[in-house]
């Protein structure tokens, strides 16, 4: 995630839900970038720990369409 902030440093990450279940916690976020023309994403961050450390992660996202007819949008 450090070299991903390096990359790609103009960005929010806001954190919406959290959930839990043994060594695994899977994160719900927004990613909001600086350039107010880029979509903002909705990403998932699944963790798998160790011995209170990270010992494997992964990540998807899905850019939010401006135009989206979800009132609800993906949150």
């Amino acid at each position: 995630m450090e070299e991903a902030s390096k990359t790609h440093p103009n960005k929010a990450i806001d954190v919406k839900h959290t959930y839990q279940d043994g060594n695994i916690v899977i994160t719900h976020s927004l990613v909001t970038r600086q350039d107010p023309q880029a979509s903002r994403i909705a990403v998932v961050h699944i963790f798998k720990f160790r011995d209170g450390r990270i010992v494997e992660l992964w990540d998807l996202g899905q850019e939010i369409a401006k135009d989206s007819p979800n009132e609800n949008g993906p949150f």
